[in-house]
């Protein structure tokens, strides 16, 4: 066949065929339906999936049901968020909440309400960044991409509250892009600086999957990807979140520039960013930036680099210090893979990529095995009372794995009983709310769920501890010796007992 032949993409449109037919599917595949496939492309379909066709079609029937319940799920999520506002504010007085003000919180601020800096830093779980120590230093680092992961769920007038009021820093923009698929602008990222002028530090903040969107979680699901060249292959749901217009030709999808007339109304993630960057970098010699996000977010800000580095801006990719995720899915294949850990964790460690429990995004798409799917970075993998380990691979990484059932579920019990307690050994400002108490009770349904809140991964970056496993010394230079061994020493732990 034509396998040996350039592939340019392979697309899943879950559109093309009924609901009926895929749940046949997934108990007789003889003389199946292809349909929510290309007809040129279903060899590739087959040789692809192979034994792993039964996680594809499962994906496709829940991307169905979600599209079916996308409307309702949103007028649900909307009444629930709107409800504990009305709750959160009135503290005897009858106040009704202002949707997009400054005050008005997502289900992901009233689950996780916290907003101040953390101050200390006895020590960081990443690597002391020099020449931008009033910001980027010790845990700081971590904790401040965390909040602003978090921060970038909510509406344009939070963020600007929190980042001027709050943080003390300069706004650049909070933003709305447009999907060129979806007809909407539904992807969001915010930037930042640490002044108005003599900017050192330059944030950019992708917001993650809405808990009440649809829309998120069917791309979360997604298994189609696109062939970047030589690069190899990348999601094409979340490359079209940043401004992929053509999911079978990345050259005509992403052009080194974008011409088209009405970008000034349907702005692009990547094209935008990449021209404000340009400009800040240029007016202020000594700034470097790092991207962030969690979940969705997370894979949108590796991807900002990939096409950073696909375009070759090297001018810009010098200065950027770090990318840092947390709950972040599956973005590419092992090629995508092995290119970015050459280029942005060699020599200098610059990707990390932080996992919590069985949290399930990091572990969709759902197995690694289709579409060869593979995480790359640096994996600070983190189980209760917030340890912390370095990892080649998070462990279940397909989720559904018998192995780990129990565990999932025992964890699940575990995060619900230590969020009771957790306040009386770390202070009041990890007590949690009702809110919170809610979300962890779905882990006793779905665990992977419940352990995929930012409460957690705010958790991790002010508690993580890594005396147990000797960590201390591995976060030091490239050049180091030393931490260099130390290096392979953890990650050769594979036998650990989660």
């Amino acid at each position: 066949m034509a396998a040996a032949k350039p592939i340019p993409s392979l697309i899943y449109h879950p559109e093309r065929i009924g609901f009926l037919e895929l749940v046949l599917l997934l108990f007789s595949r003889s003389n199946a339906n292809l349909s929510f496939v290309d007809p040129e492309y279903e060899w590739l379909f087959k040789d692809e999936s192979g034994d792993n066709t039964f996680l594809v079609i499962l994906a496709l029937i829940l991307r169905k049901i979600l599209a079916f319940i996308s409307q309702p799920l949103k007028i649900f999520g909307g009444a629930i968020e709107y409800g504990l506002n009305l709750l959160s504010i009135n503290g005897g007085k009858t106040v009704l909440p202002v949707p997009e003000s400054g005050d008005y919180r997502s289900i992901i601020s009233l689950v996780d309400g916290r907003e101040e800096l953390y101050k200390d830093s006895l020590y960081s779980p990443l690597p002391s960044l020099e020449g931008n120590d009033a910001i980027f230093s010790e845990r700081r680092l971590v904790d401040l991409c965390m909040k602003a992961s978090k921060v970038a769920y909510e509406n344009k007038n939070y963020i600007q509250r929190v980042v001027i009021n709050v943080w003390n820093m300069h706004l650049v923009g909070a933003f709305d892009f447009w999907n060129a698929f979806q007809k909407e602008k539904n992807t969001q990222a915010f930037m930042f600086c640490d002044k108005a002028k003599d900017i050192e530090a330059i944030v950019v903040a992708f917001r993650g999957t809405e808990a009440f969107s649809a829309k998120d979680w069917d791309t979360d699901l997604d298994l189609s990807y696109i062939q970047l060249g030589s690069l190899g292959r990348a999601h094409v749901g979340f490359l079209k979140g940043l401004g992929l217009t053509d999911e079978n030709d990345y050259v005509k999808g992403l052009p080194i520039d974008d011409e088209r007339i009405d970008k000034a109304l349907n702005p692009f993630a990547y094209y935008t960013i990449r021209e404000k960057l340009r400009t800040l970098l240029k007016e202020n010699p000594k700034a470097k930036f790092v991207v962030t996000g969690h979940s969705l977010g997370g894979a949108l800000a590796v991807l900002m680099t990939t096409i950073l580095l696909l375009h070759k801006e090297d001018e810009i990719m010098e200065r950027c210090l770090g990318v840092f995720t947390f709950g972040q899915p599956r973005v590419g294949d092992e090629d995508l893979s092995e290119f970015m850990d050459k280029k942005l964790n060699e020599p200098t460690k610059r990707y990390y990529r932080v996992v919590y429990r069985y949290d399930l995004v990091p572990r969709v798409p759902f197995s690694e095995l289709i579409s060869n799917f593979q995480h790359s970075g640096e994996c600070l993998y983190y189980r209760n009372w917030y340890n912390g380990k370095i990892m080649d691979k998070m462990p279940n990484a397909n989720y559904f794995s018998l192995k780990y059932l129990v565990s999932h579920y025992f964890n699940a019990w575990l995060d619900f009983f230590w969020s009771f307690v957790l306040w009386h050994f770390e202070g009041e400002d990890y007590k949690e709310g009702i809110a919170s108490t809610v979300f962890r009770a779905f882990g006793f349904l779905i665990p992977g769920i419940a352990s995929h809140s930012p409460r957690d991964y705010v958790n991790y970056a002010r508690l993580a501890k890594r005396k147990k496993w000797q960590l201390l010394d591995y976060f030091t230079p490239a050049s180091s010796i030393e931490g260099t061994k130390l290096s392979e020493e953890v990650k050769s732990m594979v036998d650990y007992v989660f």
